[in-house]
């Protein structure tokens, strides 16, 4: 039996349900997984995750992981992979080079997060999202990134320059809102729009 992805926005009452599976065609039913006591993972359990392949659960950077090994085998998490609103030392997606699918959400609120790199093989996630990230010039690291399953927002990044790094975007289910991003041509916006297949409404440009 195939693994049905079933990806829930809060909030939205969006859901997508499909079959799930890595690039190579396969099925994601036997992937290792590990589960957090409490739904998000802490740097302790992470200790114990070794060869971990599905986290079955939500990873909060701003809880630190300085050693992050065992994050490196990790290919689905259903949960989400978030910033927690953390304004202070630079933040990295360091560590995450296998990670093919986030179910859940995939943002970043005021986080000081450098860039995207550390996730090459990254081609789906729940939702998107970055908000008033201080340091974010691009979106470069992204480049395998095909599929947004829920809603698309970028907003008040006040160094973000380009959209570079999101070429391979294809589809966005829900609604894309792009805004307040004083230093991204207008142009780069319009030719983003005019190339991502919308599902959804866009809003607030």
């Amino acid at each position: 039996m195939k693994k049905i992805c079933n990806v829930c926005l809060l909030g939205l009452g969006l859901c997508s349900l499909g079959a799930c599976k890595p690039s190579d065609g396969s099925t994601y039913d036997n992937l290792r997984t590990c589960t957090p006591d409490d739904g998000s993972l802490d740097q302790e359990e992470l200790t114990t995750f070794d060869g971990c392949q599905r986290l079955d659960g939500s990873v909060v950077l701003s809880n630190g992981f300085p050693a992050r090994e065992n994050l490196a085998s990790i290919i689905v998490i259903t949960g989400n992979l978030v910033g927690g609103g953390y304004v202070g030392d630079s933040m990295s997606l360091e560590g995450l080079e296998s990670l093919e699918v986030i179910e859940g959400n995939f943002h970043f609120l005021e986080d000081n997060l450098v860039d995207y790199g550390g996730v090459p093989k990254l081609r789906s996630v729940g939702s998107f999202g970055s908000h008033g990230v201080p340091e974010l010039v691009d979106f470069r690291g992204l480049e395998s990134l095909t599929e947004v399953e829920g809603n698309f927002s970028v907003t008040g990044n006040p160094k973000l320059q380009s959209l570079a790094g999101l070429e391979g975007l294809e589809r966005v289910h829900g609604d894309v809102r792009i805004r307040d991003n004083p230093l991204l041509p207008e142009e780069e916006v319009e030719a983003f729009l005019a190339r991502v297949t919308v599902d959804g409404e866009v809003k607030g440009l």
